[in-house]
This record gives structure tokens, C-alpha cells and sequence, in this order.
């Protein structure tokens, strides 16, 4: 059977570019994704290696500084917040240092709870054995950039 010029197998068509377009889901590819990834982040490169690097010293001192506690309680949040800091870098909108921290701790049981929740499961699923933690980790890791992105979703229903 054809389909234009797609050639289908019992009525089924891959998705590719012209079918998204056709059916008005104008999706980027992994390559038209990186290449818009790369030149925001070229455009910004100081403030993302300086987000970055604020976002690792605080992590090393929160970790070392207080025994690991601050891991539980200031980690997460600051996770989600460098992934909304991220989010908005590649969507090229202006953000700042400061916005980092904000979108973080703005709803702070939210990101604590969703981000505990991916950890917990992550661990569970690694009880099984290690191949099915290192897949559910892989699987979770989207998570933060979940709650960064969409307000409107529970944590438990980001993993």
C-alpha cells in the first residue's frame, strides 16, 4: 500500500518528518534539537559554565558540610532548579543566576518530594539487581526537568 510516496506494510507507516508535518506534530529531531542546544549554549557559555559551577560547589559543600543531611533537603530543589535554568537557556528566553534558585525552592515540597520519589524508586528497582536500576535510573532522569517544566503535574507522577 502507498501512501504519497511512504511506502506502508498493512496500513502501517512510520512516523517520520513528513507524516508529523501532515498531521500538524511539527517535532524537531534529535539533530535539529542539538543544534539548537549547541548554539544556545554558545550564545550564553559563561552564565551556563557559571550556573554550573555554583550548582556543583554547592552540591560538594552541602554534601561534605553537613554529613549528607543537606543532600535530603537542599539538593533536590537546586536540581530542579538547574534543570529550569537549563530549560530556559535552550528555549533561548533571558534568565539569570538567581532564576536558578528561585524556580527551585518556589515550590519546594514539590521538587523535595519528586525528587526523593525518583531516588527511592531508582533504589528499589536497583534491590532487583543492577542491570534494572541503571534502566529506571536512565528512565527517571528526565524527572527534574518534569517538574521544572510542567507546574500542573504531581510529583509521584513525574518517575
Amino acid at each position: 500500500m502507498e501512501h504519497g510516496s511512504i511506502v506502508t506494510v498493512a496500513g502501517y507507516a512510520p512516523a517520520g518528518r513528513a507524516e508529523r508535518i501532515e498531521k500538524g506534530m511539527n517535532m524537531k529531531t534529535r539533530i535539529e534539537i542539538k543544534d539548537q542546544a549547541k548554539v544556545c549554549f554558545n550564545e550564553q557559555y559563561w552564565l551556563c559554565v557559571l550556573a554550573f559551577a555554583i550548582y556543583s560547589a554547592l552540591s560538594s559543600i552541602a554534601s561534605g558540610a553537613t554529613a549528607g543531611i543537606a543532600v535530603f533537603l537542599l539538593i533536590p530543589p537546586m536540581t530542579v532548579g538547574y534543570a529550569y535554568f537549563s530549560l530556559r537557556i535552550y528555549n533561548g528566553e533571558p534568565t539569570e543566576i538567581v532564576d536558578m534558585f528561585d524556580a527551585g525552592f518556589k515550590d519546594y515540597g514539590r521538587s523535595l518530594v519528586g525528587i526523593l520519589w525518583m531516588e527511592l524508586f531508582t533504589f528499589l528497582w536497583s534491590l532487583l539487581f543492577i542491570i534494572p536500576g541503571i534502566i529506571k535510573a536512565i528512565s527517571y532522569s528526565m524527572t527534574p526537568y518534569i517538574l521544572a517544566d510542567m507546574e500542573d503535574i504531581s510529583a509521584p507522577k513525574t518517575r
